[in-house]
């Protein structure tokens, strides 16, 4: 799911209205009817939930929250990205003459990256139940 649309300024254009529309197919896809999910807009930033109708307005008024691009909280699983030197920097092999310190926070990192289930993150998880 492409989302160069969050960061549009006209939230009336064609564009804007038929992103928002497509990601609420998305966040709603296998849910029942008048379910709700969490407000992604940039007022309320995912604390609250209410139904489709009430999310797209807000959308539309308030406008998508910027800072939320990993859509987790409503259906996207979430991959994290490594460039090559990303992984050359957490590599700790055998090989890797790196302090224990950091071999035990990159192993923390790496388990933080594993899903307790389909959908959900620990670290999200976590972050979310406290």
């Amino acid at each position: 799911m492409g989302k160069s649309w969050i960061s549009l300024s006209n939230r009336l254009s064609d564009e804007y209205v038929h992103e928002v529309a497509q990601f609420l197919d998305f966040a709603f896809l296998n849910k029942e009817n008048g379910s709700r999910i969490c407000f992604p807009c940039k007022k309320c930033k995912n604390r609250f939930t209410k139904i489709r109708e009430d999310v797209m307005l807000h959308c539309l008024r308030d406008g998508f929250n910027p800072t939320y691009k990993n859509l987790t909280y409503h259906g996207e699983i979430y991959v994290p990205f490594h460039s090559n030197e990303d992984a050359k920097m957490l590599d700790c092999g055998d090989d890797n003459a790196a302090d224990e310190e950091t071999k035990n926070f990159t192993k923390l990192l790496r388990d933080g990256e594993t899903p307790l289930f389909q959908g959900c993150e620990k670290l999200s998880f976590i972050a979310r139940f406290l």
